[in-house]
């Protein structure tokens, strides 16, 4: 059973499975719970007899169901351009280029936008597989009946006193087996169990068999990060820039006891305050990504400083500082509280900063909370702005990064 479900909305919990009824079996909550006990992560919120996404986008498949999360995204039913715009975001947010030429010809559909993103990654591993794949030159050591490359004398000595036909030699191989390559073949292997679409799976098909000669390990972040790009491997750049991002979702265990659930989620929460950071970086030379050179507290016996702030931006305007934070959060009547005390401690701690910005998602009706306000300290000169940005109009980049200049320049 397939489930389509937003942000926040409820999934009920009962004896059996329902899709019409968006109702999962008690059996399938366990599993899910389980995940979140292992992990240590709330992914839903749980009622007597229902459970509801939290701030977790992706896909998570049991035994028995599969749910795909969307975001709640300006509280549209369009889920094509919801799709759209979480696309959209998670590559601008790692750094992916849009390819038109490619994306373009990937149709939204049905697909989950899982299956979209897969879609979008075969078709560049496709072109690129056509001229071949990256191959590079590893070193080997090896005792060999006659010699290759050079006798490695010290380990000569040891291995061959009594072996008199054999020399231990050191000499650079030719291989695919390689960490691009390596990359790639996990990103495949782990896909094929979680893209639906037939079309996927048939081209995951085409495309794994050229990868046979290629050792399958399990391949981390760290490993992806130590990759030197020359001119022959850097064509590959963007299929890698896929691969992390899938290992990025792919990162929590997947496991919940002794049942296989595969799973690919995104923390909304870190996505969205990337985005805008990637965003403002397009408009503006001087910005800074969780700058937290500042503390709250200093004790005054040894002057050892306590709770460090990192506000989500910092923007330079001219002569002028800010500080910038996202929330994705539903909101309706007012920000939280707790993100004004916040603010208010940013201000008060950064030097000649006076000025910041809460920004949301937009929904419908948060749009009254927007505004300019004071902090009502002893000099007044300290000010907030609570600021919304549409997302639905991701499909116009200039009109998008126009709203973002206005919200910090009005």
């Amino acid at each position: 059973m397939n489930l389509e479900v937003i942000e926040h909305q409820k999934i009920f919990i009962s004896n059996v499975n329902n899709e019409s009824r968006c109702q999962i079996s008690r059996q399938d909550a366990e599993y899910l719970k389980r995940i979140e006990i292992n992990q240590g992560k709330q992914i839903f919120k749980w009622g007597s007899n229902y459970i509801t996404p939290q701030h977790w986008v992706g896909i998570i498949s049991t035994p028995n169901i599969t749910i795909e999360i969307l975001p709640k995204i300006a509280d549209s039913d369009n889920k094509a351009i919801v799709k759209d715009s979480l696309i959209k975001m998670l590559k601008v947010a790692n750094d992916i280029p849009l390819r038109k030429n490619i994306d373009a010809n990937v149709s939204y559909g049905g697909q989950g936008f899982i299956d979209v993103l897969a879609s979008i990654f075969l078709k560049e591993l496709e072109k690129q597989i056509q001229s071949g794949l990256v191959g590079s030159y590893s070193k080997v050591k090896k005792n060999l009946p006659t010699v290759k490359g050079s006798i490695d004398f010290s380990n000569h000595i040891k291995k061959n006193t009594v072996l008199k036909n054999k020399f231990y030699c050191r000499y650079s191989k030719f291989t695919n087996n390689n960490i691009i390559n390596q990359t790639i073949k996990y990103t495949l292997h782990f896909l094929k169990r979680l893209v639906s679409q037939q079309k996927n799976i048939s081209l995951i098909s085409k495309l794994y068999p050229h990868f046979d000669g290629v050792e399958l390990k399990t391949i981390n972040i760290s490993d992806i990060d130590t990759i030197n790009w020359d001119r022959q491997s850097i064509r590959y750049k963007i299929i890698l820039d896929y691969c992390k991002l899938f290992i990025l979702g792919e990162s929590i265990q997947m496991s919940a006891g002794k049942v296989k659930v595969d799973l690919m989620l995104f923390d909304m929460n870190k996505l969205f305050e990337r985005f805008i950071f990637k965003m403002y970086k397009r408009i503006y030379k001087k910005v800074s990504y969780q700058y937290g050179s500042q503390y709250l507290l200093t004790k005054t016996e040894t002057g050892h400083k306590k709770i460090n702030l990192r506000p989500d931006i910092i923007l330079n305007i001219s002569s002028a500082r800010l500080i910038i934070d996202t929330k994705w959060k539903q909101v309706h009547r007012f920000a939280d509280e707790s993100d004004i005390y916040q603010m208010n401690s940013y201000l008060n701690s950064f030097p000649n900063i006076t000025n910041a910005i809460l920004l949301y998602p937009k929904t419908y009706n948060n749009d009254k909370m927007v505004g300019e306000y004071k902090f009502n300290n002893q000099q007044s000169t300290l000010r907030l702005k609570i600021e919304t940005v549409d997302l639905t109009e991701l499909g116009n980049r200039q009109a998008f990064l126009n709203s973002l200049k206005y919200i910090v320049e009005k």
